[in-house]
């Protein structure tokens, strides 16, 4: 079993080369991929790279601009702090800060940029057991729920934290052993700065959203799973483990709880942080019914941040901003950020600044919230009529929004109005997506949750949604397949929304689909999860 996994850009082969060198001699075994043979592109690349990180005690991250850009190289240092393995970082070529991930930007790095054979001794020191102010540290912390995170934070890793560094700080500052309370209008950036002080917290942290259809006993899963104990192991075991380096408990989304649950959540909480467990919670509002807590109020940011943001979201979507376009766009969209994002999605070829501000400005709604929802009413009314095609993708885009999560070519098929051929669905599409209103997510779809929260769906598209999930997860002995059990997964958001709709339209077909789930959930789901639907 070698020591270390050293992760790296094929460019710099010679690098990675010239580390593992130094640290065989002193004794530190390493596995590196192109030294085995082993290439990107290789039939069982895959698999040889995920058995060899776990066949290694301690990960290294060869950080350089090329590096940080390699999706290759994330999922192997995710993979690292997933098995809870040291992850060290060696510095090769400086990168802008803004690029450098957040799961490593708080430790210290081994420094090979001026003196590659001194950082490399440096790294040798520290990972033989040696401590000192100047050695370089491993970060160790991963965080439980991370890919839900991510789901609702597409721009997490590619459009920088702007304008709130020192929100970032004085948060960091209170967390302790009560629950700090982020308040905020919806879209400000609460669930961002969660993140932000989640990925950097250095006992890693549990992640929790919350939704309408979502219980506290579910935070106490995500414990058990960060702590890797059965699906048995009793609520007062697994709040007790809180005791030793505990993770930062993030609840996000609180406002989506609703009214006669948020006492068991603040019940739960109260015996999180009894266990000296730090508690984050963002809401638009307080709650009182937190005690111990601290409060933090989210204020607007300033057009000069809020014109870097706009930039930032340009560069995500590959749309070509000018500083003065970026600027106008701020003004106009309040220096909020999610508005700000919106609006930047409305750009592409024949969608100029001018069109995009144009509605911004004739915004009537003071609130916000409210702002973004008649922004995105007017950009449907003006897709409808400005665009080829525009109405047709209107009456599928009214359709879609009983989505929740992604969703595939198949089901959007199923939901396409009767009277629309493929053909002109796919026109339909191809218009939604050029309007920023569908995303592409690898092979799937996606709509973003302001619009599908902004556009009820209309007619029978609830009917349908039910239907096409039914009939493609509803039998009994087909869900018992686990092999198939990725594939409801991936469909796992439709289908509560399906069940949701059919306790009350077709509840005798809801309690059979729900039980021919039942194999499914015991295998991918908690005992409170499973709990949750069976009762209801």
């Amino acid at each position: 079993m070698p020591d270390l996994f050293i992760s790296h850009a094929t460019a710099e082969d010679a690098a990675a080369n010239r580390l593992a060198a130094i640290l065989n001699a002193a004794g530190i075994s390493t596995w590196v991929d192109h030294q085995g043979g082993i290439n990107p592109g290789d039939p069982d690349w895959d698999d040889k790279i995920r058995a060899a990180i776990v066949d290694c005690k301690i990960g290294l991250l060869l950080m350089s601009p090329a590096s940080l850009k390699s999706d290759i190289c994330k999922a192997e240092c995710k993979l690292v702090r997933e098995l809870s393995r040291p992850l060290y970082v060696a510095y090769l070529a400086s990168a802008d800060a803004a690029a450098i991930w957040l799961i490593v930007k708080n430790i210290q790095y081994a420094d090979l940029r001026t003196d590659f054979d001194a950082g490399a001794t440096a790294l040798v020191r520290a990972i033989k057991g040696e401590r000192a102010p100047d050695l370089p540290t491993a970060t160790t912390a991963r965080v439980t729920g991370e890919d839900v995170m991510r789901v609702h934070l597409p721009y997490l890793d590619n459009v920088p934290l702007t304008g709130r560094e020192a929100d970032f700080a004085k948060l960091r500052g209170m967390l302790g052993a009560h629950v700090t309370q982020v308040i905020a209008v919806g879209g400000t950036g609460k669930s961002r700065i969660a993140a932000e002080l989640a990925l950097t917290h250095p006992a890693g942290a549990v992640w929790h959203r919350c939704d309408e259809n979502s219980l506290p006993e579910q935070i106490t899963d995500l414990i058990r799973r960060h702590y890797r104990m059965e699906d048995t192991t009793p609520q007062s075991a697994v709040l007790d483990a809180l005791h030793a380096a505990p993770p930062l408990i993030v609840v996000d989304n609180a406002e989506s709880v609703p009214p006669e649950r948020r006492a068991a959540y603040a019940a739960l909480l109260a015996q999180i942080t009894a266990r000296k467990a730090p508690a984050l919670l963002t809401a638009r509002a307080v709650w009182n019914e937190l005690k111990p807590r601290r409060d933090h109020p989210l204020h607007p940011i300033g057009l000069t941040p809020a014109a870097q943001i706009a930039l930032g979201f340009a560069a995500a979507e590959g749309v070509s901003l000018t500083e003065a376009d970026a600027t106008a766009l701020a003004e106009a969209g309040r220096a909020h950020p999610r508005l700000i994002e919106f609006a930047v999605r409305q750009l592409h070829d024949d969608r100029k600044p001018a069109a995009v501000l144009r509605i911004l400005r004739e915004l009537k709604h003071e609130d916000v919230q409210e702002a973004l929802d008649e922004m995105i009413h007017q950009t449907v009314r003006q897709m409808s009529e400005q665009a080829k095609h525009g109405a047709e993708a209107e009456r599928l885009l009214r359709r879609l929004t009983v989505f929740r999560g992604s969703f595939d070519e198949a089901a959007l098929a199923a939901l396409r109005p009767p009277d629309m051929d493929e053909d002109a669905a796919d026109e339909a599409l191809r218009v939604l997506k050029q309007w920023g209103f569908v995303r592409q997510a690898d092979e799937r779809l996606r709509l973003d949750e302001v619009v599908t929260a902004a556009l009820p769906p209309q007619g029978d598209a609830p009917e349908h949604h039910f239907a096409h999930y039914a009939a493609l997860h509803g039998d009994y002995d087909t869900n018992n397949d686990e092999d198939r059990h990725p594939l409801i997964e991936a469909d796992w958001p439709n289908l509560l929304a399906a069940l949701e709709w059919g306790w009350n339209a077709e509840p005798e077909a809801a309690v059979d689909w729900a039980w021919a789930l039942n194999y499914f959930m015991q295998m991918r789901l908690s005992l409170s999860e499973r709990h949750a639907l069976l009762q209801t």
